[in-house]
């Protein structure tokens, strides 16, 4: 049971490649294959407008322009006049000098409410919870609605939101969470069943929403999702206004992270039952700000809903403006925007850059082998791959070092995260080639068609790679493809060494293990299969320890390397310059920041 014992500030909400890229093109936990993220590879982007940007509101994905932020809020300290003594005039200048150096910081340390947030993303969209996909959507829609649940930016952990507290049933099969009394921004009460209605829409196929296959474990899912011969998940009900129950196949005690995804927000039926168009721009939801205006390609305004459930925010408003890297940068310079991406280019020279919003992202790039093909089912052989590559290099010269080279599934940030999970990939050519002459001896090598997203970002990742498996004795060519193209070839499994990219708004390591390498999982491109694997996977899910939890998935993500189905590439690390007037600013992994605990010096 978890209780609301810290009425929350942060709420984090969470939200995938570039990590806070305010606006983005894409984020849910989803393959790379599935283009959904805006990052600096081709996968993680739909939406973009350079060669490499980070369409979301993550910093990953900042990208391009020149000198570091300047801090342009500074205050004036004024000293007294007049009738003061030589001593006292020393004095008074001593003192306003060192307000002024405090000030370069926060003017004050004091919290104090007002003022207007103003934040650079690079996409909208939609703001239907269920639909929206770029980071900067993921980003406004976190502050408009709560989910029943939000992830602690700070810990990693999950707190109570919409839902004040929640109990489970011996065999964890079934979830009782209890609404918090809560309004939304048009005064109407947040009902049990506004999140039935939101999950069993999320559910229907129809939809196509990004976070369906979130709802897996619950009871129903297949009729909804798989075959969609049902329009409602038969495992969830709302026996009163107060009560939610959420009834499972199997026992998950992740559940509580899956359902902190932004998009898992109420809808109130009293307003979008009949139906749900206005979701898109003009949504009424229950978070910490309401939408005051919003256009879909240009800007949206919010403002502080002073009835909120919760803790009320401190701003004002928040004005979201979308624009590309650059131009957010100029303003962020010129002091006229407080949160933007720091272009790629500069975060190498960007000493003084405030930390706070270069935090580790809920993603990583990998590389993967269709395991159908004869010649990747040589375990040998799919060592040698890994052990060819040069990930080091490629976080260096082709992400100018914005990105750290991955050593397992589990990425820096997420629960469960262990150094080193994959023994198998460090560079060592060396290694690769004895393993390649042990197995081929004269015979000829493997050649290796590497399909990626034809984008000039994802092709510099491939040329890297193509180069290192030449190097030790492999045939690899390149092959480029259009984002449907390339969506349609890993459908039909007809990829040869693809890359593949995952990303999530919650530090759940179900997601990263389960959904790219569990038999079965429309998420497992590579055509994995490994009986325990699987146990390991039902197993760590069905411990409700959390350290036990955790020490589970650790041992899967072994046991998966141990036949190396998958070669992971890199890390990817949020890039966001945040102005020196912004105080209590926290970012997650997902490139979401909680503004309800922002103020403003």
């Amino acid at each position: 049971m978890s209780d609301r014992s810290d009425r929350y500030h942060p709420h984090h909400r969470r939200t995938g490649p570039g990590a806070v890229h305010l606006a983005a093109c894409g984020a849910r936990r989803r393959l790379v294959g599935d283009v959904r993220r805006g990052d600096d590879i081709g996968w993680f982007h739909r939406c973009r407008e350079e060669p490499r940007p980070t369409h979301r509101h993550r910093c990953d994905h900042l990208r391009d322009h020149d000198r570091r932020p300047l801090l342009p809020h500074q205050v004036a300290v004024r000293g007294r006049p007049r009738s003061l003594t030589y001593g006292a005039i020393a004095l008074a200048i001593l003192l306003t000098l060192l307000a002024g150096c405090t000030s370069k910081k926060h003017a004050s340390t004091t919290p104090h409410a007002g003022g207007t947030l103003d934040v650079s993303i690079r996409d909208l969209g939609t703001l239907d919870p269920a639909k929206a996909s770029g980071r900067g959507a993921i980003l406004v829609v976190s502050q408009i609605f709560d989910s029943l649940t939000k992830i602690d930016a700070t810990t990693g952990l999950v707190k109570p939101a919409a839902a004040s507290k929640w109990t489970t049933s011996a065999d964890g099969k079934t979830w009782t969470f209890t609404i918090a009394p809560a309004k939304y921004s048009n005064g109407d009460p947040v009902r049990a069943r506004d999140f039935k209605f939101a999950f069993d829409r999320i559910a229907q196929k129809a939809l196509k929403s990004d976070i369906a296959y979130e709802l897996q474990p619950i009871t129903g899912y297949a009729a909804a999702q798989v075959l969609g011969k049902a329009k409602s998940l038969a495992g969830v009900s709302a026996p009163s206004d107060g009560k939610l129950v959420i009834k499972l196949d199997r026992p998950f005690y992740e559940l509580p992270y899956s359902l902190a995804d932004p998009g898992f927000a109420p809808i109130p039926v009293s307003v979008y039952g009949g139906s749900t168009n206005g979701l898109k721009t003009t949504p009424v939801g229950n978070g910490p700000f309401h939408v005051v205006s919003a256009t879909a390609e240009s800007q949206a305004t919010l403002a502080r809903t002073d009835d909120y459930y919760g803790t009320k925010a401190y701003l004002d408003g928040i004005k979201f403006h979308v624009v590309t890297t650059g131009a957010g940068w100029s303003a962020f310079q010129g002091g006229q925007t407080d949160v933007t991406d720091v272009p790629a280019d500069q975060v190498a020279s960007g000493k003084g850059f405030d930390q706070r919003g270069f935090t580790p992202v809920w993603a990583t790039l990998s590389f993967g082998p269709n395991l159908k093909l004869p010649k990747y089912q040589d375990l040998n052989v799919r060592i040698a791959m890994s052990l060819a590559i040069d990930r080091n290099a490629i976080a260096s010269d082709v992400f100018k070092s914005t990105k750290d080279a991955a050593t397992g599934l589990i990425p820096a940030g997420v629960r469960g995260y262990v150094p080193g999970a994959c023994a198998n990939c460090t560079f060592n050519q060396n290694r690769a080639r004895l393993l390649l002459a042990a197995k081929f001896r004269s015979h000829p090598r493997p050649s290796i068609s590497i399909d990626y997203l034809g984008e000039p970002t994802s092709k510099s990742v491939a040329q890297a790679i193509a180069k290192d498996l030449n190097e030790v004795g492999f045939h690899a060519s390149l092959r480029a493809h259009t984002a449907d193209a390339y969506t349609n070839l890993l459908n039909k499994g007809g990829q040869d060494f693809a890359e593949l990219g995952w990303i999530q708004n919650v530090p759940s390591p179900d997601g990263f293990l389960a959904q790219q390498l569990l038999t079965g999982s429309p998420n497992n491109r590579i055509g994995f299969q490994y009986g325990r694997f699987d146990s390991d996977i039902a197993a760590a899910r069905a411990r409700k320890v959390e350290t036990a939890r955790l020490t589970a998935y650790a041992n899967a993500e072994k046991r998966a390397f141990a036949l190396m189905p998958i070669i992971p590439i890199v890390f990817y690390r949020n890039r966001l310059a945040v102005s020196s007037r912004v105080n209590g600013f926290t970012l997650d992994g997902a490139g979401i920041f909680d503004a309800s605990a922002i103020w403003l010096s």
